[in-house]
């Protein structure tokens, strides 16, 4: 009995210990639970940023970083104010990251850790590129890459812990990746003195999570532009492939492009970049579709400019070595400027080719071409049609040529063939630039032709050429030209035209010319010169020119000079100016039975609306004649002045104008009114007189011709009859004449006091108080007065006027 009494005390006793044991080992546990939790997320979090990070971030240069575990949970660790911190005091940082995971214990599954997303969230990140290179602020990018280097060479030794073995002695991570977000990420790029903000989001995924074969999906707003990029990144492969689409509206990159636009472009690519041999190759094509509203630029566009462009870049990472391939067409949107006065179209697309190469001995084009055909430009009344333009070349040497050009301007006659282009970008006097027109055409008829060669010389640009007219046989012009830069101010010009002395074989039709000249034709010896000058920003223009031997007739109105010299200089070909005292003589002229010589007009063409007479003179009958100042207004229908006669010989004018055949002495004076109009020459009332007190002698020999002048009663008149017959042998001590335009004719007054030098065949008839002619009778006077009033037709004056009007108005 005493026996189980112990045992039962024995059991009692020890399951007071065990109970115990269990509170205690409860206690124990829970004070161990406490302990951790307290340890786990007070003291771990700053145990790992003070003593087990350091080392690994000095190795990688990260020695100055701070930053702040706020939760290390057992599904999510949370880190915030993470600073990193470069030698110039440089900084990076990151308001928060986020590791979210799945633990794993050993026994269930080899994997320790399902790391599902890593999320960083307002990273500032500032990147620099200049001549020194690539730098990113917070980083030593050299160090960096070293200490990541040395991390690989010991996770690939023995005692790793990033792998474990698996059934069928295959081996796994031990920790997984699935996923990196980036949220908020501000990119401060500066690049080549320009700054661009650039907000990143983006989404990086693996396949398998390996992490070999990566998903990346970008969200860019590069100044609130928004961007999307997807990329598919094989690391076993070394290729990147990166395809995306934007829209960006090109007033916010307007500082970047370097001029000032508005609109849209819409932008796609597909891009592939493989490193693989020591070289990066990067290929793909870029599809824009640019789109500027009306005035957003000078040049308006009709419709959206589409550009489709291929690319493949090559780089030899050993050797250093670059390639470029540029291909791409673009179908040429119909634009124009000069509000609307100029305007373009193509109607094939313009392609371009470009291959470059940078090796060891430096840069070098390999080959470039841009082909632009089926032009058609529209541009104040002309249109030019351009069959195909070309800029083809390779190295240092390009080319811009073209041929079979057109330019046409019905509305001025004017049509221009055969135009050829062959231009070097930059043309030397041994490799010029070459310019040929084939053929001019003004109103159907061929003018001429020309060819220039332009050249650059002394850091200037030259010009040299020569036309060829048609029109006359052997006359050409020689021209040249200069343009020479200055800094900060407008260039020193100089252009030059000159045409050599020219007489021609035969006389020249000028109704070929001018089908209102008729049948006149002309000859004599001309050259010419001009200049047109730019010089510290004044423009001056000059012309020469100069005539000698000249001749011109036109037989139809019965005109002939001879003798002409012309020379005349403009100071201001613009405005039409010239020096005072420009001339024209003519030494013989003849206007039907009018006959003038030594003609010499003086002139200064004031501009385009007004020339001064400065004066006429010619000698014309047997003394001279004299126009004073005139003043000539485009803005005028009619100008007046007066022709001042002095010691005109009174037989002389008789006999010029048809009156009858005289001879005799005496000088006439006074002065011949003229009213100049655009349809020719009128007459006004003139007076000629001889001086009073003079004796001296007309002598006619043919006055019947003056009967033709009069009406028939006049004519039959006695007393005419008996002035006629005096007027053939007349001595008188004064004359004068009278003219008066009327109509179609002039009217011609005659007055002679004086005597008969023979006695008349005149008798006195007491019947009528008349004298009669009597042919026996012989009666002779003294101290009559003789008048004879008669007409002269005009029809050589009307003829001429008329011509000078179809002349003045254009018509043929």
């Amino acid at each position: 009995m005493s026996k189980w009494k112990t045992v039962g005390k024995i059991l009692k006793v020890t399951a007071k210990i065990l109970a115990a044991l269990l509170v205690l080992l409860v206690v124990a546990t829970g004070a161990g639970a406490v302990w951790a939790l307290i340890y786990w997320n007070w003291y771990l979090p700053g145990e790992l940023t003070a003593r087990y990070l350091p080392p690994y971030l000095k190795q990688l240069g990260l020695e100055r970083t701070e930053m702040t575990i706020r939760r290390i949970g057992v599904t999510g660790t949370d880190l915030e104010g993470l600073i990193l911190t470069d030698a110039k005091g440089r900084k990076l940082s990151v308001d928060s990251v986020r590791v979210d995971y799945v633990p794993h214990f050993p026994w269930t599954d080899p994997r320790v850790l399902d790391i599902r997303n890593i999320i960083i969230s307002g990273a500032q990140l500032a990147i620099r590129h200049d001549k020194s290179g690539l730098t990113v602020d917070g980083l030593d990018l050299e160090q960096l890459r070293q200490g990541a280097a040395a991390f690989g060479k010991r996770e690939s030794g023995e005692g790793t812990m990033i792998s474990l073995p698996l059934k069928g002695n295959a081996t796994g991570p031990m920790v997984v990746l699935e996923k990196i977000t980036l949220k908020s990420v501000r990119v401060l790029a500066e690049i080549g003195g320009r700054r661009v903000l650039l907000p990143v989001d983006a989404t990086l995924t693996s396949e398998n999570n390996a992490w070999k074969r990566i998903s990346a999906e970008l969200h860019l707003i590069p100044r609130g532009q928004d961007m999307q990029i997807s990329a598919a990144i094989d690391l076993d492969r070394k290729l990147v492939n990166v395809k995306g689409n934007s829209r960006l509206q090109l007033e916010a990159v307007s500082d970047l492009l370097g001029f000032r636009a508005s609109g849209s472009a819409d932008l796609k690519f597909d891009t592939a970049l493989t490193l693989a041999g020591g070289d990066m190759q990067a290929a793909g094509d870029v599809e824009a579709t640019l789109n500027f509203p009306a005035g957003a630029l000078p040049v308006n566009f009709a419709r959206p400019v589409r550009i489709q462009q291929k690319f493949n870049v090559r780089y030899g990472m050993e050797n250093r070595e670059l390639h470029l391939r540029l291909e791409g067409s673009s179908p040429l949107s119909p634009f124009s400027f000069d509000k609307g006065a100029v305007r373009v179209e193509s109607f094939d697309p313009v392609s371009w080719k470009f291959l470059f190469s940078q090796t060891a001995d430096g840069g070098r084009i390999e080959d470039a071409s841009l082909l632009i055909g089926n032009i058609k430009a529209v541009a104040h009344g002309f249109t030019a049609t351009v069959p195909l333009l070309r800029l083809t070349g390779a190295d240092r040497s390009f080319l811009i040529s073209g041929s079979g050009i057109g330019v046409v301007n019905p509305e001025r006659k004017l049509a221009v063939s055969g135009i050829s282009l062959s231009m070097p970008l930059r043309p030397t006097p041994k490799l010029p630039a070459e310019l040929k027109v084939g053929k001019i055409l003004y109103d159907g008829r061929e003018i001429g032709d020309t060819s220039a060669s332009l050249y650059v010389k002394d850091h200037g640009l030259s010009l040299t050429g020569r036309f060829d007219t048609k029109l006359v046989d052997g006359v050409y012009a020689e021209f040249r030209g200069r343009v020479s830069p200055r800094a900060g101010e407008l260039p020193d010009c100089l252009f030059e035209v000159t045409v050599p002395p020219y007489t021609p074989k035969q006389p020249l039709k000028l109704g070929e010319f001018v089908p209102a000249l008729g049948d006149a034709t002309a000859t004599g010896t001309v050259s010419l010169g001009g200049a047109a000058r730019l010089e510290n920003g004044k423009f001056t223009t000059g012309v020469h020119c100069y005539v000698y031997d000249g001749q011109f007739d036109m037989p139809e109105s019965g005109l002939h000079a001879e003798g002409i010299k012309l020379d005349v200089r403009f100071t201001d070909l613009l405005n039409c100016d010239t020096p005072a005292g420009q001339r024209i003589s003519i030494g013989k002229l003849n206007a039907g039975s009018l006959k003038l010589d030594n003609i010499e007009l003086r002139f200064d063409i004031e501009s385009r609306n007004q020339t001064i007479v400065e004066s006429l003179r010619a000698d014309w009958c047997g003394g001279n004649v004299m126009l004073n100042s005139l003043q000539l207004r485009t803005d005028r229908q009619f100008w007046e002045t007066s022709l001042y006669c002095e010691g005109l010989e009174l037989a002389e004018l008789v006999s010029q104008l048809n009156l009858a055949s005289a001879a005799g002495t005496g000088a006439l004076y006074g002065k011949i009114p003229l009213r100049l109009t655009r349809g020719g020459l009128q007459i006004g009332q003139s007076y000629l007189y001889t001086r009073p007190g003079v004796s001296n002698t007309i002598r006619l020999s043919d006055p019947e011709k003056m009967v033709n002048g009069m009406a028939g009663a006049v004519a039959q008149q006695s007393q005419f009859d008996f002035a006629l017959e005096a007027l053939k042998d007349f001595t008188y001590s004064w004359a004068k004449i009278h003219l008066e335009m009327q109509k179609d004719a002039l009217a011609v007054k005659l007055q002679f006091d004086g005597q008969p030098n023979q006695a008349l065949p005149f008798a006195y008839d007491e019947e009528s108080g008349q004298l009669r002619r009597d042919p026996a009778a012989r009666a002779r006077f003294q101290g009559i007065q003789l008048n004879i009033n008669t007409t002269i037709p005009l029809n050589y004056l009307l003829k001429l006027n008329e011509k000078v009007k179809t002349l003045t108005e254009g018509k043929k």
